[in-house]
């Protein structure tokens, strides 16, 4: 009876598993639609960025693709040895038992006995059968998990077992990387037996936690599923952005627990291992369907780089990737938070419609980091909370708005420029309060960004210009500029004198040395634009074209009156200049013409538009046949066409032809007339004009009948007939050629004046054209055909579209306006620009003060060293004049040489010494007496040449040191110059020792004097070799002049030191004569002198 049920319930498990495997294969043809839906989702995404607007999220996928080694199972059969298992369907066949052996990953037709967990993640249909994974048999808990390396968006997942479906298992969550797990949902067979206490049947909330026991029967015994959607379909979505909804879907790690087997009863009765073989888990399949998470700012995810490595199975286009391409100037794994220099708003997550884009903070370009502050945001009604750090450029405020303290705005700068802020540019020589401006502009305190304080007789926002009628600023000037003799009437832009050179430049139809006299033939000195008015005279009615340069009243020809002489007298009249006018409709019309008559305006006072009755309308092949038969002079006339055209486009082809009854007079006025100037050749009327007068002027004579033939063409010479083209003709003009009459004679032709170069006959100005033309208008004095881009009534601006300054003097040449791509080039954003003088004046005023400074410098250092080389040239020539004379007298007396020799032993010494010296020896003989009176007095200044010696030889020392540099022989000096200073010093000691006894008699004295006969001849050796080292020295100043200024205090000691001994030895000379000293001969025993000097002690030298 068992056998049977388990027969019959093996018959029912193989009739459903052609169910349920029909039944698996549609969910996975649907799953391969989804992913085929994303994938082309995900292509139009790359065409068409959907985040522009509106929140978007990746593309779902399967996310085991390209996660096989983040899968992970608490039991697979035959990892540590094959396995024995055996299939319940197979039962009745022949093979119903098989091995597992997974120590080897899975290869078709080389190992697919293999069964690891890798095997769910399946990427070809038609191989699902052939690999699953399986479980060790007999074991109720295993645990598949799949750990993610981010977090990412889970929506459903689909378990297709081989095996039996769990009778029981748990699906887990984890948000924080395996921190921490909740429960999405309890599967089981029997809900109460194996999860007593949850609740079961359908939930009503997505977050509820139920048990569901559709996916837990016995049947089928293969292919059976296991479906789970996180959001239920059946519960209404009310707000699929709310917290709650969000962490459903948010996870990091995905935990499956299989915690019960379905058996058929047998392992109750048996417990033999054939039993449990046939009891285990297995999987054909699982998908894990889900997305990474954005939070609505991206639509696309790229792989993770783990240390610059890219992870397994990156490569595979349908993986499911896990960094976001964040949109909406977000940032990190997830989108989590706004990109650097984006916190004007805080971090929100995208939902639906609105994007919350993380919101650039408005730092003016001015600074490169930013932080939000929530007091900020909510001062600003929420609106704007970015703070901008570390403001560069000058600037400070919130959003680096503001200029710092001495700065002020540029105007003609955008507040992103990083020269918007500039320091104040006040001209020193004509501003107030050193050169302070106002740093904002403020219409209410009628400020002025950059505006200076100006003296008295000084304007501009600088301060660098003076008032109209004032010029030469100048910056010890309390009023800054001085008063123009100019009449301001008379000068360009009423502005007085040349504000730097204080020359009158005078308007255009204004002369005279002050700019105070009207051009011949104008009058009326004003502050119109040119100054003066032109006389304007009737050609007619005036005699010429002069008038009185106060009221303009010209000299009238009789019988006319008015300024103008224009107006006839009572009884008189005079004919205009169109008094030769023809009336279209009053001509004989041939083709396509007719009459069209208008009435009057019913407003007198608005003008008449027309002459006669109205005008002719023609039209294309049209012709006017004008009679002319009342010419009363012969001259010259030009053809005037009156018209309008209702046409849009200029009429092309009209010819005007005069038909002349017989060849002109020979002997009168049209005797030169030629045929062709009856004909004016094609001539256009173009639209929106109203007048048409001729070049060519034609040459008419008195009674005789003309005939003038006007023709209209084609409108458009398009060869075809244009129906709809019409002219409205008014009437035809011969007026007189204002070359043919003889007021306009009474001057000279442009080019062939009196006066080449000059103009205004008889006076013949020169023309002011800086240079830049040679001709100028022989009535005005205006520059004619300006060179070098120049324009203006005397070539002193550039043309349109072009900067500097061509004036003589100044010589800035003109250059296109780099706007930026220059004039014509197709790429300039500006008609025209002008020349920053401010700048360029102060930056070469700038230069100009650090050459000046430089100069100075320079010349005053070269003065100082020519000073000093003058000084030691002097010094030299006046030691090489004592040193020979000294030389001389040294050599005229032995006697001589040795007082001398010993007076310089005591000056370099001690001169206090010596003093004391000369006192003791008065005191031992009378003849020494009034010379040693005398020596003290010298002495005594000696003694402070010898105070200054000393600091003067210090000096040398640091001055030799620095000499050492350049002159490798002047450290030699200085050495042989310290050697001698301490063999002095040596003597200075003897000297003291002998001098301690006084000078007993005179017997002593004289002893005492051969000592210091002796001591000279020693001395007179080391002063040659003074004067040798002096020689030298004098030679390396030569060589080296540079340290002349470095040797010249040693030099000015040695000189010192020469100068005082020359003194002494002239004392000493006279001193020798008074004493009564043995001769040469005499022999003295300087070992025991009889007797001395006491020397205070004064220091070293």
């Amino acid at each position: 009876m068992k056998e049977k049920r388990l027969h019959a319930g093996q018959h029912r498990l193989r009739g459903s598993t052609i169910v349920t495997v029909f039944i698996g294969s549609l969910f996975l043809l649907v799953d391969d639609a989804l992913a085929l839906v994303d994938s082309s989702s995900s292509s139009s995404s790359s065409l068409v960025d959907i985040c522009n607007d509106r929140s978007c999220y990746p593309a779902t996928g399967n996310l085991l693709i390209g996660r096989e080694n983040r899968l992970t199972a608490s039991s697979t059969c035959g990892l540590v040895h094959p396995d024995r298992y055996c299939i319940v369907s197979h039962l009745e066949d022949r093979k119903k038992c098989f091995t597992c052996n997974s120590r080897q990953p899975w290869a078709r037709y080389v190992n697919e006995r293999s069964h690891r967990i890798e095997n769910v993640v399946s990427d070809r249909f038609e191989m699902r059968a052939k690999k699953w994974w399986q479980s060790e048999n007999g074991l109720q808990n295993v645990t598949v998990r799949l750990d993610l390396e981010a977090e990412f968006h889970f929506t459903h997942l689909i378990m297709t077992f081989k095996s039996f479906r769990p009778a029981a298992m748990i699906i887990e969550r984890s948000s924080d990387f395996g921190k921490t797990w909740k429960i999405y949902r309890y599967f089981a067979y029997d809900c109460a037996e194996s999860f007593p206490g949850v609740p079961e049947g359908m939930p009503r909330r997505h977050t509820d936690v139920i048990c569901d026991s559709r996916y837990s029967f016995v049947a089928p015994s293969t292919g059976g599923e296991v479906v789970f959607k996180v959001l239920s379909p059946h519960i209404a979505l009310e707000d699929p952005y709310s917290e709650e909804i969000q962490d459903l879907l948010r996870v990091t790690n995905l935990r499956i627990n299989f915690t019960k087997l379905h058996t058929l009863g047998d392992n109750l009765l048996d417990n033999r291992p054939e039993i449990t073989e046939k009891y285990y888990y297995a999987v054909y399949e699982m998908v894990v369907r889900g997305s990474c998470s954005c939070y609505g700012h991206a639509s696309r995810c790229k792989p993770i780089d783990d240390d610059g490595v890219v992870l397994l199975g990156t490569t595979r286009p349908d993986m499911v990737h896990g960094r976001c391409e964040c949109t909406h100037h977000t940032k990190g794994l997830n989108c989590e938070e706004c990109e650097d220099f984006y916190n004007d708003l805080p971090w929100k997550p995208a939902i639906d419609r609105e994007t919350n884009a993380c919101k650039k903070c408005n730092c003016n370009e001015h600074a490169n980091r930013c932080h939000f502050d929530h007091a900020v945001y909510e001062a600003s009604g929420f609106v704007s909370g970015g703070v901008c750090d570390d403001c560069q450029h000058n600037t400070m405020g919130k959003n680096c708005e503001m200029c710092k303290p001495y700065f002020y705005r540029d105007p003609d700068r955008a507040l992103t420029d990083p020269y918007v802020c500039r320091a104040c540019e006040c001209d020193l020589r004509g501003s107030l309060n050193q050169g302070i401006c106002e740093s904002e502009t403020d219409p209410e305190r009628n400020l002025i960004s950059g505006r200076c304080h100006c003296k008295v007789h000084v304007v501009g926002d600088h301060c660098d210009a003076c008032k109209n009628g004032y010029w030469n600023l100048d910056q010890d000037n309390p009023d800054g500029c001085t008063a123009c003799t100019c009449n301001l009437l008379g000068t360009v832009n009423n502005e007085g004198c040349d504000k730097r050179t204080g020359e009158c430049t005078c308007k255009r139809l204004v002369t005279g040395d002050n700019c105070d006299r009207c051009l011949l033939e104008h009058y009326g000195l004003s502050e119109q634009l040119d100054g003066c008015k032109p006389c304007d005279c009737d050609i007619g009615g005036a005699y010429d074209n002069s008038c009185d340069v106060m009221n303009g009243q010209c000299r009238c020809r009789a019988h006319f009156s008015g300024r103008r002489c224009d107006i006839p007298e009572s009884g008189y009249y005079c004919a205009s200049l169109d008094f030769y006018t023809y009336e279209a409709e009053e001509a004989l019309l041939e083709g396509p013409a007719e009459v069209e008559l208008r009435e009057p305006y019913w407003d007198a006072s608005q003008p008449k538009q027309w002459t006669g009755s109205g005008f002719v309308r023609v039209r294309e092949s049209s012709v006017l046949n004008f009679a002319v038969h009342n010419i009363h002079v012969a001259m010259d006339y030009n053809v005037i066409l009156r018209y309008e055209s209702p046409m849009p486009s200029t009429w092309q082809n009209v010819r005007v032809d005069v038909i002349r009854p017989s060849p002109p007079d020979p002997t009168g006025p049209c005797a030169n007339s030629l045929p062709k100037d009856d004909f004016m050749q094609q001539v256009s009327l173009k639209a929106g004009e109203r007048v048409y007068d001729s070049v060519q002027t034609v040459c008419l004579e008195p009674n005789v009948q003309y005939h003038i033939r006007v023709t209209f063409g084609e409108y458009q010479q398009t060869g075809y007939p244009d129906r709809t083209a019409a002219l409205l003709i008014d009437s035809l003009v011969l007026m007189p050629s204002s070359s043919a009459i003889a007021m306009f004679f009474n001057g000279c032709l442009l080019y062939t004046s009196r006066c080449p170069g000059y103009w205004g006959f008889p006076d013949c100005r020169p023309c002011q054209c800086n240079g830049h033309a040679n001709v100028c208008d022989q009535r005005t004095g205006a520059c004619v055909d300006c060179r070098d881009l120049t324009a203006g009534h005397h070539c002193e601006q550039c043309q349109l579209g072009y900067y500097g300054d061509p004036r003589l003097g100044v010589g800035i040449p003109c250059r296109p306006c780099p706007c930026p791509g220059g004039p014509g080039s197709g790429f300039q954003h500006a008609d025209s620009c002008y020349l920053d003088v401010i700048g360029d004046n102060l930056k070469k005023l700038t230069n100009i003060q650090a050459i000046l400074q430089e100069t100075r410098q320079h010349s005053t250092e070269a003065q100082l060293l020519k000073n000093r080389a003058d000084q030691s040239k002097v010094r030299i020539e006046t030691v090489e004049k004592t040193a020979q004379e000294v030389i001389k007298a040294l050599n005229d007396s032995k006697h001589f040489q040795t007082i001398a020799k010993q007076a310089i032993l005591s000056a370099n010494e001690n001169f206090d010494q010596t003093n004391q010296d000369l006192k003791a020896i008065a005191e031992t003989t009378k003849t020494a007496e009034q010379i040693v009176n005398a020596s003290v007095e010298l002495l005594a200044s000696l003694r402070e040449d010898l105070k200054k010696v000393e600091v003067e030889y210090l000096q040398i020392g640091k001055d030799v040191e620095r000499a050492l540099l350049v002159s490798e022989s002047a450290r030699q000096k200085t050495q042989d110059v310290e050697v001698k200073r301490k063999t002095l010093e040596e003597q200075y000691k003897e000297a003291e020792i002998l001098l301690n006894e006084k000078i007993g008699d005179n017997e002593a004295a004289r002893q005492r004097a051969e000592q210091l006969r002796q001591t000279a001849t020693k001395l007179l050796e080391k002063t040659e070799k003074h004067l040798s080292d002096i020689e030298e020295l004098r030679k390396i100043v030569s060589v080296n002049e540079v340290t002349m200024s470095d040797v010249e205090n040693r030099l000015a000691g040695l000189l010192s030191t020469v100068d005082a001994a020359t003194d002494s030895i002239q004392y000493y000379l006279k001193a020798y004569d008074h004493c009564s000293c043995p001769s040469s001969e005499d022999v003295v025993d300087l070992e025991r002198p009889s007797c001395s000097l006491k020397i205070p002690n004064t220091g070293t030298l």
